[in-house]
């Protein structure tokens, strides 16, 4: 029989929560298309937007917002990229969106994070999480006692802890390690591993379609940063190293998840969109025209490109899962036998 222990309600906040009172957001838009080349399905990049008009509670986010809008607009998109690249690709405009951002933080007490997901589907815990992929209110309920059951069986694996405890975070990334659900959400302090997340193992969501990395700003040592959480590496959770990685840890939420409007976490979220080009889709052929599969096949181009381009960069899934389980996983994937593949248009 399962003990009772001072637990957290995870159910009730799960029910409570709601982003927008945890993130004060700017969104930036990278607009991509379908065309063809040289009888090749390929995508291009229509422009980068800012999206304007919410006044942001963050006085760095309302000057950033000037900055960048003015940055990205110089980068004319509609150009060449360079005299060796005629056209701008998914991956380069990550990359310079990320460098304008790093220098408008002035700020040597601001640390940058950030976390690649493949649909823009709202950023929470895995244990809040429902559906498909994610758990029964059942398993909320009850996950305080799950949790400590699963110590005690597997000492070597934990040091016992209890809500409040400091070493509690430790204890909830090895269980985020081996894919239980947990308060936990995976940040990281480079940005190409970030973009590599983003990119691997992308299922196009039709209600949130858009591929999106999000970049977060830590004031470090401040008691602002309610939910960043370090956590120290130990033998069981090796890829916390390997993923240069930190959490945001929402068992340090209160019960009525609301934070003062002053304290609110800064986010950029750049989210690679589709977007119909009437002029592209003349140029294809009558059997290759389907607008319901657009969308689908000029995201999923867009992404192959930049996990080619980090594959070139020497960023690779093998390495950022140090773990026998999963290298066998990702093997597995790497040889499976897939009939139909979207040809590279970078």
């Amino acid at each position: 029989m399962l003990q009772n222990f001072a637990k957290i309600d995870y159910q009730q906040r799960k029910e409570k929560y709601d982003e927008k009172k945890i993130f004060d957001t700017l969104k930036i838009n990278i607009n991509i298309s379908l065309s063809t080349f040289c009888e090749n399905m390929v995508y291009t990049v229509r422009d980068i937007v800012v999206e304007e008009g919410e006044q942001h509670q963050s006085r760095f986010l309302n000057i950033s917002q000037s900055e960048l809008t003015e940055a990205i607009r110089k980068l004319e998109t509609d150009q060449n990229y360079s005299t060796q690249r005629l056209k701008w690709s998914s991956f380069y405009s990550f990359k310079e969106i990320l460098d304008i951002i790093s220098g408008c933080v002035r700020d040597e007490e601001y640390k940058i994070y950030y976390r690649g997901q493949s649909g823009n589907w709202p950023l929470k815990p895995t244990i809040f999480r429902e559906g498909e992929g994610g758990y029964s209110d059942k398993f909320r309920i009850n996950y305080e006692s799950i949790f400590n059951l699963i110590m005690k069986k597997f000492p070597n694996n934990f040091q016992f802890t209890q809500s409040g405890d400091e070493k509690r975070a430790e204890n909830l990334a090895v269980l985020q390690h081996y894919g239980l659900g947990t308060p936990l959400v995976d940040i990281t302090e480079n940005p190409f591993i970030a973009m590599l997340f983003m990119s691997t193992g992308y299922k196009y969501d039709e209600q949130y379609p858009e591929p999106r990395l999000d970049v977060f700003f830590v004031k470090e040592g401040s008691k602002d940063n309610k939910l960043f959480q370090d956590v120290e590496v130990n033998d069981h959770n090796k890829r916390v190293t390997a993923q240069k990685g930190a959490f945001l840890n929402f068992d340090k939420l209160e019960d009525t998840m609301v934070i003062d409007d002053n304290v609110k976490i800064d986010r950029v979220s750049i989210c690679l969109s589709y977007v119909s080009d009437d002029y592209g889709n003349i140029l294809l052929e009558d059997d290759q025209k389907d607008s319901s599969n657009d969308g689908k096949q000029t995201l999923a181009l867009a992404l192959d490109d930049i996990r080619n381009k980090l594959y070139s960069y020497h960023y690779n899934e093998d390495d950022l899962f140090p773990d026998f389980d999963r290298y066998l996983s990702l093997t597995k994937r790497r040889y499976a036998d897939k009939t139909k593949q979207f040809k590279n248009g970078s």
